[in-house]
């Protein structure tokens, strides 16, 4: 590329003009945010972004909405009745649940 015509993350430097098109891949509508972290917690965000086979950018953006979405800034527990039998006595009968299990897998 000619020198004046460097290509940036927002487009091209023509002279002094800038074209603020975005580069393609680039996402337009979302603003930057630097976040200072402690180096254990940024170690356990990169290696579960990892994990999970997202960029830290989404897992750090899903924190953040998960955070904001959950009523009077409490964690919103997404797995909170993923159990769910319907019925209403089961800690009230764990014992017996938990005897009839073990005697049938003998």
């Amino acid at each position: 590329m000619a020198p004046g015509n460097e290509a940036s993350a927002l487009g091209q430097v023509r002279g002094n003009a800038v074209d603020l098109t975005p580069a393609p891949g680039m996402l337009a509508y979302m603003q930057r945010t630097t976040v200072k972290l402690p180096d254990d917690l940024d170690a356990r965000l990169r290696h579960e972004a990892e994990r999970r086979g997202v960029t830290v950018s989404e897992l750090t953006r899903e924190a953040i909405e998960t955070l904001l979405v959950a009523p009077q800034g409490r964690r919103r527990f997404l797995a909170a009745g993923a159990g769910a039998s319907g019925r209403s006595d089961i800690s009230e009968r764990i014992e017996e649940i938990l005897a009839g299990e073990v005697g049938s897998s003998r």
